[in-house]
């Protein structure tokens, strides 16, 4: 072999070294999943990531990536506080429990969530994230905070309107935490007696109207916080309900 073809070897040897070395800095993400119980998450991670505008690096495997946490190298909670960008069409996440993203400049209708089945704790306070509030009525959320948002919708579709017949309310059963303060949501506010885990409720500063009846009678004993200023809830009962209310307290 002469010289001159021993340099040009070598030369592409070292070509080849470099291209494999920087081949995870291409537009698509590869990770080694072997092993791993939730291979396609890699992928659908990154490009989640990409859609949220986060913008940090995103090296390694992504159950280490900044806000990320796993249970056997599936993803469970995501929580971000920068990224600004826009929310997908939908979330290919269906083991993702918590989301919490709160940057003020981040987008999106909020069906992105609603078919992540095993979401118990959803957090968009702040964000200008818009949508109708029924999307999420098929989840079983035990905690919601949508303070601050463009979201709509109204409390009844949300929550249902008997536990008997309404499916919604089988699964939003375990809610123990609904605010929704300075939203666009409207509604009755009784809706809310048939969801019976409520700790706290937050309908401050929305169109939210109606007055105590004697639905509220046995129902909520849980509930410890009731914020809602600025609406037009009516706290005095009135009339025949007022009767009920009577009769109830003297043999109880």
């Amino acid at each position: 072999m002469g010289p001159g073809r021993a340099v040009l070897q070598g030369a592409l040897l070292s070509f080849l070294a470099v291209a494999i070395r920087d081949g995870l800095k291409s537009e698509s993400l590869t990770v080694d999943t072997e092993g791993d119980d939730c291979k396609q998450e890699a992928q659908d991670m990154w490009k989640l990531m990409q859609q949220l505008g986060y913008q940090g690096r995103l090296d390694g495997h992504h159950c280490e990536w900044p806000g990320v946490t796993c249970e056997n190298r599936c993803v469970k909670q995501l929580r971000c506080e920068t990224c600004g960008g826009r929310l997908p069409e939908r979330i290919n996440l269906s083991g993702l429990r918590n989301v919490e993203l709160t940057s003020p400049k981040l987008t999106g209708d909020i069906k992105a969530f609603e078919e992540i089945p095993n979401l118990v704790n959803l957090s968009l306070h702040g964000t200008r994230i818009h949508g109708n509030l029924s999307a999420l009525a098929n989840l079983s959320l035990r905690y919601l905070d949508l303070s601050g948002t463009a979201v709509t919708g109204s409390l009844k579709d949300f929550v249902g309107e008997t536990v008997a017949f309404s499916f919604l309310v089988q699964t939003l059963d375990g809610l123990r935490h609904l605010l929704l303060s300075r939203t666009k949501v409207t509604g009755d506010f009784n809706a809310l007696t048939v969801l019976r885990k409520l700790i706290a409720v937050d309908l401050s500063h929305t169109a939210v109207a109606g007055r105590i009846t004697s639905k509220w009678r046995g129902k909520l004993r849980h509930l410890e916080i009731l914020k809602l200023q600025n609406t037009s809830v009516q706290f005095a009962p009135q009339g025949e309900e007022l009767q009920k209310l009577k009769v109830h307290s003297r043999y109880t």
